[in-house]
């Protein structure tokens, strides 16, 4: 996501607060929403990234992971969303919440860091998404998702656009 550079990740970052402001209807029950994003280490691999490429996760906890998440790690608070592109040539985690934002500038977390914590804080162990079958909660969410976007979806002409591609 940092290799987008400052212009995109400042589309991005209005993107996202539109996409909570439609999405709060639906899901706005369990608290605002916490951002995180996960890196790719220097030099490619999956030392904690189990997907090699640009993805944010959108979690409805904000107000119940606030606190175990930001005393978890050692976060550097950056000011802004688009600052992430600072930390293009490093390995970092990415926790927006609560309308601040954080940096963890080491590729060491673990895959699925966020998926772990949650679950923690949920009481369920089913956090590896390899081994759970959530069909249910899938189709649960994209049925709420699809409400709440009126039917449309976004589609890949407006990815480009929001990205000045």
């Amino acid at each position: 996501m940092a290799e987008l550079g400052p212009p995109a990740l400042g589309r991005i970052a209005v993107t996202l607060a539109g996409l909570s402001a439609k999405l709060a209807p639906e899901f706005g029950d369990h608290g605002d929403y916490l951002i995180f994003e996960h890196g790719t280490p220097p030099g490619g691999g999956s030392r904690g990234a189990c997907i090699e490429h640009a993805h944010l996760h959108m979690l409805p906890t904000e107000t119940l992971m606030f606190d175990q998440l930001t005393s978890a790690l050692d976060w550097q608070p950056i000011s802004e969303f688009k600052n992430l592109a600072s930390f293009r040539r490093a390995g970092y985690a990415y926790l927006g919440i609560k309308g601040s934002h954080y940096v963890y500038p080491k590729p060491d977390i673990g895959s699925q860091w966020i998926r772990r914590q949650v679950c923690a804080a949920l009481g369920r162990d089913d956090w590896d998404w390899a081994l759970t079958e959530s069909g249910l909660d899938l189709r649960t969410t994209l049925e709420g998702a699809r409400r709440a976007f009126s039917g449309g979806r976004p589609s890949l002409a407006h990815l480009s656009r929001l990205l000045g591609a």
